[in-house]
């Protein structure tokens, strides 16, 4: 096997591959990425048997064959190589890179060793542009829960709708959603984990083809595809869970000016619940926090309808949703000290969060 390559090109395909590998296995086989020459293309795959990826890229002055080596070693020796190309041949399955001042060895494994990673199968297609899946990761995906034997709980739910897409995430305690119209012609459900979600992150171009078969996403893209692995469990029926009317009382604030006041009032917010009180009155808002060494009290300007009201909340679950929400202002939905409160950027209707209130008498 010989190959000359793109240094960017490789690179890039490389970050990708490394991003899933097990960085200490049992099988050490799975810290290797396969490389494979077939023509005037160099294929690289990679696996931690819940994700796998497979990319190509284009190569010259080629020699068929593959092998397995080591892919964090192999990744940084590249990424620390400043030559536009890179020359590389195969000897007794050990990958040698030569330049005319550098030699490099990466002792690997026969490439018919390595484990067989799932084929892209026939099924219907879904065209997802990345924008909208990193936006679903950064607004949404936060809601979900970091640990928890619910194990659904931990993933953000991918509801496609024939005429919308829709991202769920919940730890039961808030949850976020974001609709995005699209005319997909196909009813299905994925949740994807963590790790699914930081490899999309890295998946190159401007779109993705999604197709979902059996217990496996696969996405692909430009130069391959990658297949994860969902989460197999049943998800809940969120939607039982949105309010649809209007709250009895709605309060309207500054999303900048909100979010200095949670900062201010986080000082005093105690673990585990991080209680805080917040009380809706013809003015505004009033928020209430205390702590064995000290307390807290701020009004904050907002336009109020409805009734007023008290209820306690988490001051750190509420400060994550006021982040994450984009926009200059938002619109607070109460409909009782004891119901989920709903939260909606003002400037952006394809978003929106509930809130559970805390309930307990320790003020």
């Amino acid at each position: 096997m010989k190959f000359t390559v793109g240094r960017d090109v490789f690179l890039d395909a490389l970050a990708s591959a490394v991003k899933i590998l097990p960085t200490r296995s049992p099988i050490p086989i799975l810290e290797a990425v396969l490389l494979r020459v077939e023509g005037d293309r160099l294929e690289l795959r990679a696996t931690n048997m819940d994700i796998s990826l497979r990319e190509w890229v284009l190569v010259a002055d080629a020699e068929e064959g593959e092998v397995a080596v080591p892919g964090k070693r192999l990744y940084d020796f590249v990424s620390k190589i400043k030559e536009p190309s890179l020359r590389f041949s195969l000897r007794d399955n050990t990958l040698v890179y030569e330049s005319p001042k550098t030699h490099g060895e990466f002792r690997g494994f026969p490439g018919d060793e390595y484990p067989v990673i799932p084929e892209l199968p026939e099924a219907p297609e879904l065209r997802l542009p990345l924008e909208i899946l990193k936006r679903a990761i950064n607004q949404v995906f936060f809601c979900a829960a970091k640990d928890d034997p619910r194990i659904f709980l931990t993933g953000l739910y991918l509801d496609v709708k024939p005429e919308e897409l829709r991202f769920v995430a919940s730890d039961s305690t808030r949850m976020g959603l974001m609709r995005v119209p699209a005319d997909t012609g196909l009813s299905l459900g994925a949740i994807l984990d963590k790790d699914a979600l930081n490899l999309v992150k890295l998946l190159p171009g401007d779109e993705v083809g999604l197709r979902v078969v059996d217990d496996f996403a696969y996405f692909r893209h430009d130069r391959g595809y990658a297949a994860v692995r969902l989460i197999s469990e049943p998800y809940p029926d969120y939607e039982r869970v949105i309010p649809e009317e209007p709250g009895t009382t709605i309060l309207s604030a500054e999303r900048a000016s909100f979010l200095d006041s949670l900062a201010r009032a986080s000082v005093f917010l105690e673990p585990p619940l991080h209680l805080l009180r917040l009380t809706v009155n013809p003015e505004g808002l009033h928020l209430e926090a205390h702590s064995p060494s000290g307390s807290f009290e701020e009004d904050l300007p907002a336009e109020v309808e409805g009734e007023g009201l008290t209820l306690s909340v988490s001051g750190k679950l509420l400060h994550d949703i006021v982040k994450a929400a984009p926009g200059d202002r938002l619109r607070f939905h109460f409909y009782s000290p004891t119901s989920a409160i709903r939260i909606e950027p003002e400037a952006d209707d394809s978003l929106l969060y509930l809130l559970m209130p805390v309930t307990t008498q320790e003020f």
